[in-house]
């Protein structure tokens, strides 16, 4: 997985490897519209259609991720499935650029097992369905990086202006893109600039590169405080989520207590989404920590990719299970990495596609437990719920519903000696 200087060619064969990828995403997908799961921001994401002055959709307030759904609303949908298209469609480009990413790095038959792997996984099939808007990122994050390492590889105007359009319509869909996708842009613009430095070329592509972003940002900027009535009301609203963020974090709870909490939930969705592949992905790193030196780049480019998203869920606020989409790919490369240098890129196919067909099988016959007792709550909560399953049984629950305490002393308590649910949800 070094990072090469050499312009990528293309073959016949990845163009039918891309659609039969695309299309298997949108149906797996599709299979399960309508779902009635809509996420516990959903309410908020119904009501932002209207686009009115009561948008408050989580902030800073995902204006593209809502205006990709109006069409299918005004189309006579309704916003669940609305909504669930968009994931739907989102998935299908994401698993599209997990793939192309993965062939500039990797044979094109094990680029296409992994990216397989990387679109079964249970969380990311999940979240194509669900009306939350985390598959963006799982979308927007490896775009960024394949248009990114084609300037890294040959630097003009046309893979300049891909990469800066990747980064920068992103931030339109999720503006915290910004954040998590901008790092990764200013990593391949760096990179390109070692071998320039201040030439007079690059830097006009680095002048292009920001205007482009920057006219991105004004977009989302202006078109949602305009909606919500004014710059000054907008920044509000931005300042008071941040600040219920922070109660959940490191500054609120401290250094052990935040980093225990937002670190076991963390584990926990990625060993549920990620399981089998990281053993794999684990000795990975290591035969490229050995190389260190040779693949610098690359090093260079995965903490672009997933240092901002990690320092977000561990130090700010582990929300949500989506927080991990920026780095599973990552884990998923990496074990199809280790894969072939433990055997062979042939026998390393076959590997990654025993992994799809895994999560494949989990996602579509993962259990709903019977509600007997808050340890069986819980394991929906964190594990089961995220399936086949969950969708089509419209598991909409949060521990709220049942009074049960999400803190992590208690939750170890309820699998240890399960005590029975404080109370049934409301209908």
């Amino acid at each position: 997985m070094t990072v090469s200087i050499t312009p990528p060619t293309h073959h016949p064969r990845s163009h039918i490897a891309l659609a039969a990828l695309v299309l298997f995403a949108l149906v797996s997908r599709l299979a399960y519209i309508p779902a009635g799961v809509m996420g516990f921001d959903g309410p908020e994401y119904i009501n932002a259609l209207h686009l009115d002055s009561t948008f408050n959709v989580p902030m800073p307030g995902n204006i593209g991720y809502v205006l990709f759904a109006k069409p299918f609303s005004l189309l006579g949908t309704d916003p669940v499935t609305a909504y669930a298209i968009v994931g739907t469609l989102l998935s299908a480009i994401g698993a599209a650029y997990a793939y192309l990413f993965a062939a500039l790095i990797l044979p094109r038959a094990l680029a296409l097992a992994t990216a397989f792997a990387i679109a079964t996984s249970t969380l990311v099939w999940y979240h194509g369905v669900i009306m939350q808007s985390y598959i963006v990122w799982f979308a927007a994050i490896p775009a960024i990086a394949y248009h990114g390492l084609l300037y890294v590889r040959a630097p003009n105007w046309h893979t300049l202006i891909a990469a800066a359009l990747a980064a920068g319509l992103s931030t339109i869909l999720r503006p915290d893109l910004v954040v998590f996708g901008g790092p990764l842009l200013g990593a391949c613009l760096l990179l390109a600039w070692q071998r320039d430095r201040w030439s007079p070329r690059h830097v006009r592509f680095i002048a292009a590169a920001a205007a482009l972003c920057a006219a991105c940002c004004c977009i989302w900027f202006f078109a949602t405080a305009h909606i919500v009535g004014g710059v000054d009301r907008y920044l509000a609203m931005v300042r008071g989520k941040n600040a219920w963020h922070d109660t959940f974090g490191v500054a609120q709870k401290g250094l052990i207590e935040g980093l225990a909490r937002n670190g076991v939930k963390y584990a926990t969705f990625l060993i549920w989404t990620a399981h089998a592949a990281l053993p794999l992905a684990a000795i990975g790193l290591l035969v490229y920590a050995r190389r260190a030196r040779r693949h610098g780049r690359a090093w260079l480019l995965a903490a672009a990719w997933a240092a901002p998203s990690l320092y977000f869920a561990l130090i700010v606020f582990m929300g949500n299970a989506g927080l991990i989409f920026p780095a599973l790919p990552l884990i998923y490369l990496a074990a199809a990495t280790a894969a072939a240098a433990l055997f062979s890129p042939r026998r390393a196919v076959i590997i990654m596609a025993a992994l799809a067909a895994i999560n494949t099988l989990q996602f579509t016959l993962t259990p709903i437990l019977p509600l007997a007792d808050q340890r069986a709550a819980l394991l929906n909560h964190m594990f089961f719920g995220y399936s086949g399953r969950g969708l089509r049984r419209m598991y909409t629950y949060q521990l709220e519903d049942f009074g049960i305490d999400r803190s992590l002393g208690n939750t170890a308590r309820q699998f240890l000696h399960p005590d029975p649910l404080p109370r049934q949800p409301l209908p």
